[in-house]
């Protein structure tokens, strides 16, 4: 979907939740963005999912969206979610996206600067284990 500042992408492959985030991302389209994501979830039924999410190309989000997102995932939390991979354009950026959204240190994350790799990461996660 096409924002003011930017755009993102989700699809669902299984029980694999990707996302790709460009340009720059404000309260209101977070809080869009969000509400998608949740629908996508909720279709899970409560079954284990994970997610991959790619901002290599997002230039930034507000104070307010970070909150948002920092509550979404303490949702997320309550969804059977089993890890999630954070496509990320340097480590810089994961350690920001980590201190700002302090719900993601209950999940099981792991930073990538390869989408090939995060990809192949979470291929390989046995979710009916989750």
């Amino acid at each position: 979907m096409k924002t003011p500042l930017g755009s993102y992408e989700f699809k669902v492959e299984g029980r694999i939740v990707y996302q790709t985030f460009t340009g720059m991302f404000s309260g209101k389209t977070a809080r869009t963005y969000l509400r998608e994501t949740k629908q996508l979830i909720t279709q899970f039924e409560g079954k284990a999912f994970c997610m991959l999410i790619d901002i290599r190309e997002m230039e930034g989000l507000t104070p307010d969206g970070y909150n948002m997102i920092d509550n979404f995932n303490q949702w997320v939390n309550t969804q059977n979610l089993v890890a999630k991979a954070i496509v990320v354009s340097n480590d810089v950026v994961g350690k920001i996206v980590s201190s700002r959204v302090p719900e993601l240190k209950k999940q099981n994350v792991k930073y990538f600067e390869d989408i090939q790799t995060a990809i192949k990461w979470v291929n390989n996660i046995n979710i009916e284990k989750g």
